[in-house]
């Protein structure tokens, strides 16, 4: 029997790892009280995925949420998000694979910056403006793809 609790708690463990609470993620409120802005991250999984919609509202954007969260490895994005903002993945040494979806307009100034495990980076042509530094020190990037000349602010 002891044996079996054990199993069950390695499974459902490792099953957590994949599943984020709503309570990991600091939020804050668009100016017009319509949508959520992901402003921080408090949470410890390797493999985050950024829910669409949080407390009945749609998530826009991202703002220095996941600064230094070193031990990132993989983040998705859902559509509709229209803003990685000023410094979102900062310091994520750890972060390899980034999903930008087609609904984003806009990678803010050093957002991610320092984010020396990129190899890779696909920014879809829905990207109008990059702000300045959005990929320096990103050290192992050897392929960016350009959908469309963005505007680099």
């Amino acid at each position: 029997m002891k044996k079996i609790i054990t199993v069950l708690l390695l499974i459902f463990g490792v099953v957590s790892l994949f599943a984020q609470s709503p309570n990991d993620f600091k939020i804050d409120l668009d100016k017009g009280f319509t949508a959520i802005i992901i402003t921080g991250y408090t949470g410890s999984e390797t493999k985050v995925v950024i829910p669409a919609e949080m407390e009945g509202l749609p998530v826009r954007a991202i703002r220095g949420a996941f600064r230094d969260c070193t031990g990132l490895t993989s983040i998705t994005i859902p559509n509709g998000v229209t803003a990685i903002g000023d410094g979102a993945f900062y310091g994520c040494t750890g972060l390899t694979s980034i999903t930008i979806p087609n609904s984003v307009t806009a990678i803010g100034h050093g957002a991610f910056q320092g984010c020396t495990g990129l190899t890779s980076v696909t920014i879809p042509n829905s990207v109008k403006s990059i702000g300045s530094g959005a990929f320096a020190d990103c050290s192992n990037i050897t392929t960016v793809l350009l959908k469309e000349d963005p505007k680099i602010t």
